[in-house]
């Protein structure tokens, strides 16, 4: 069974004011490093899944050889949606040939 955390940043607000709901999952045997808006760098656990509360509009990046690319875009459309990290991780690589 995979472990359940909570990250949230109901403190910041997007230009609407809306926060968008969402969680995170992490179903590889691998941490995941990510970075969210105005905090340092945060590892997903292998094998967890992590709610997320973050403004309509915040962006999430993911991490390369150290450097950093963009994962996301919080949007409505995530609201309530599970997000499997490793399978947008792959797509998004390959969308930045990397």
């Amino acid at each position: 069974m995979a472990m359940v955390s909570s990250l949230s940043y109901d403190t910041m607000t997007s230009i609407e004011g809306e926060v968008i709901s969402f969680t995170l999952v992490n179903s590889s045997n691998d941490d995941i490093n990510l970075k969210f808006p105005g905090e340092p760098i945060t590892t997903l656990k292998a094998r967890t899944q992590t709610k997320i509360n973050l403004p309509k509009g915040a962006k999430v990046f993911f991490f390369q050889k150290k450097k950093k690319y963009l994962l996301m875009t919080v949007k409505n459309e995530n609201a309530g949606k599970s997000i499997i990290v490793e399978k947008l991780i792959k797509t998004r690589k390959e969308a930045f040939g990397i």
